[in-house]
């Protein structure tokens, strides 16, 4: 979130917020919670290696995981959903690869 009014640098259609996005670090699984700025723990082990299939997932720093969440969808028609949701994780995962960029990090997405 960057604006008063809980506005966000990724668009969504409708507003939906349909996408949560969880990390993966070694020391667990943490939910990002935007309007808190906070990382809440949702498993306690390290899940990087089945986030993924390549061999690198279980040595990365880090890994982000966007989970669409389709009943926060409720005004776009179910057939549409899918397309709005990868949309949306596609942004997001945009302006991840803009910080990283920015900062002289790596960023590798998969699907």
């Amino acid at each position: 979130m960057n604006r008063a009014d809980g506005g966000r640098t990724a668009p969504s259609a409708l507003n939906a917020q349909e996408i949560d996005v969880f990390v993966a670090l070694p020391s667990g699984a943490y939910l990002y919670d935007a309007t808190a700025h906070q990382l809440q723990l949702v498993a306690a082990s390290d899940l990087r290696r089945v986030t993924g299939y390549q061999d690198f997932v279980d040595e990365a720093p880090l890994d982000l995981v966007y989970v669409a969440n389709h009943t926060r969808m409720g005004m776009v028609p179910v057939a549409q959903r899918e397309m709005y949701a990868a949309a949306a994780a596609g942004a997001i995962a945009q302006n991840v690869y803009l910080y990283a960029a920015s900062n002289d990090l790596s960023s590798v997405i998969r699907a």
